[in-house]
């Protein structure tokens, strides 16, 4: 991820709930990503963020 300086944690949104989760991606990485089907958000949090506040495929999201 160009000029980032820390990891992110990804979480994948579709119809309210989470339904893919990506930790730990390096600063440095620079591939791409793709949920593995259509979503309506993706949500970039601090790396750890996801076992810090135990996140799981299925929880609900609300804006």
């Amino acid at each position: 991820m160009k000029d980032m300086k820390f990891g992110l944690d990804l979480l994948w949104i579709s119809e309210g709930k989470i339904v893919q989760i990506e930790k730990n991606i390096k600063s440095d990485f620079l591939g791409v990503l793709r949920a593995s089907f259509d979503v309506d958000y993706v949500l970039e949090i601090n790396s750890g963020s996801v076992d810090e506040f135990n996140f799981k495929v299925g929880d609900a999201v609300s804006f």
